[in-house]
């Protein structure tokens, strides 16, 4: 609906939209949350932000915290999991706790947290939750 409203006709021009990565970061999120309603996971969904624009794009709360980093990038970089580092030392989460979500297509690991490809949402709460 966003890429209709925004004149975004094609893949291609999704590709070297400005908005891209937001339009990405969105659709990634609510994927997040049609699973969490589906599998009927209660669950409370947070953006977090400290006062030096670090910020984790989703955490999930189910009683235990989750943390999201989300890219529309195809490749992984090393430099993506820098905040949740981040996140990681400053609450003391387990890293298994702690996810990249990216465009591509392979499930995989880095320091201990998942990197988990878009289209592996559901899987992910299937295999966290036991839904």
């Amino acid at each position: 609906m966003v890429c209709f409203l925004l004149g975004i006709r094609s893949v291609d021009q999704l590709e070297t939209h400005y908005l891209r990565g937001s339009i990405i970061e969105t659709f990634f999120i609510s994927e997040f949350i049609k699973a969490s309603y589906n599998k009927n996971i209660p669950a409370n969904f947070y953006f977090w932000r400290n006062n030096h624009q670090k910020e984790i794009d989703l955490i999930i709360d189910n009683g235990d915290l989750y943390a999201f980093e989300m890219k529309s990038s195809k490749t992984i970089r090393r430099e993506y999991f820098k905040t949740l580092k981040f996140w990681n030392e400053l609450t003391q989460t387990p890293p298994s706790r702690c996810s990249l979500v990216y465009g591509g297509e392979e499930d995989d690991h880095y320091s201990n947290m998942h990197i988990l490809p878009w289209n592996g949402i559901d899987n992910f709460f299937a295999k966290t939750f036991g839904t």
